[in-house]
């Protein structure tokens, strides 16, 4: 069960668009949500107590909103602080524009995200918060590439579910690479023309993919979660931006994925697919290491 979550603030307006979805989040699985600033160079405590004081009482929901100061590199003071407070979850802005030196999905955030214990929900500033509502996160797109490691995200989907006050949907996505055929196909001594050929084979490819889904939403059966399967065509090195493209079209809340935790970003399951989501993807992402629950 989800108790605490921890909120990293480096003090700029960029970041603070975090704060909508602290609250949401923080509602909705009753979590208690402990804001976190670490304090630069050039800021005296009083004013690291007083700015992140302020936020936290902004940031209240049915249960009180902590505010705590910290110094030191950031990524080790976050990850410190998580492990000695028994956090369960994260949540951070991808950039923002001091304190951390200038937040991006680059070293601070790559660091985190490659050593990190406990799921991580990674917000892009610039998203847009109108699309909060209050059963946010309703719908959540979960990519699969058949891999193990990637499907260790459904216990994480269990717990959302069992701590949510209103239904989970989610959505498994497999992106079916259009199947590899030999550009030599005989037609004119075989019973299908080449175009039939090609269409028997994809139909074959994406029948294959939807079993495998099938055989996957196993392990979420249970936990009364509603699920849909869904199969799209697409090229391995575009994977991202099919992902990218079916969460905006059918309006997702979230994208839930697993990380190998291995050497970060480039090590994921789908290889660089989660790297070019953080960077362009117009929704949250809930990220998880696998086998940490």
């Amino acid at each position: 069960m989800y108790k605490k979550m921890l909120i990293p603030l480096d003090g700029s307006p960029l970041a603070e668009k975090v704060l909508p979805y602290a609250k949401q989040i923080a509602d909705r699985l009753t979590l208690e949500p402990i804001f976190l600033h670490i304090c630069g160079r050039d800021e005296s405590k009083f004013m690291c107590e007083a700015y992140i004081e302020h936020v936290a009482e902004l940031a209240k929901t049915r249960l009180e909103a902590k505010g705590k100061t910290a110094s030191g590199e950031p990524a080790k003071t976050i990850l410190n602080y998580a492990d000695d407070h028994n956090i369960d979850m994260l949540l951070l802005a991808t950039h923002g524009e001091s304190g951390f030196g200038g937040w991006t999905t680059g070293r601070t955030v790559h660091r985190i995200l490659t050593a990190s214990k406990i799921p991580i929900i990674l917000v892009r500033p610039d998203m847009p918060v109108t699309s909060i509502s209050r059963d946010w996160p309703k719908t959540i797109l979960v990519p699969l590439d058949g891999s193990p490691m990637a499907e260790s995200v459904f216990p994480h989907l269990e717990m959302l579910a069992q701590q949510g006050r209103t239904k989970l949907e989610v959505i498994l996505l497999k992106v079916c690479e259009p199947p590899d055929l030999l550009s030599d196909y005989p037609e004119g001594i075989m019973p299908l023309t080449w175009d039939e050929h090609v269409k028997k084979a994809t139909v074959a490819s994406q029948h294959t993919c939807g079993m495998y889904l099938s055989e996957a939403q196993k392990h979420l059966q249970a936990s009364g979660v509603q699920i849909q399967l869904e199969v799209i065509l697409g090229d391995k090195d575009n994977v991202a931006h099919e992902i990218a493209d079916f969460a905006s079209k059918r309006s997702c809340d979230l994208i839930a994925m697993s990380t190998h935790g291995r050497s970060g970003i480039s090590e994921w399951p789908f290889g660089h697919v989660a790297d070019k989501l953080v960077r362009t993807v117009s929704v949250p992402l809930f990220l998880v290491r696998p086998q940490i629950l």
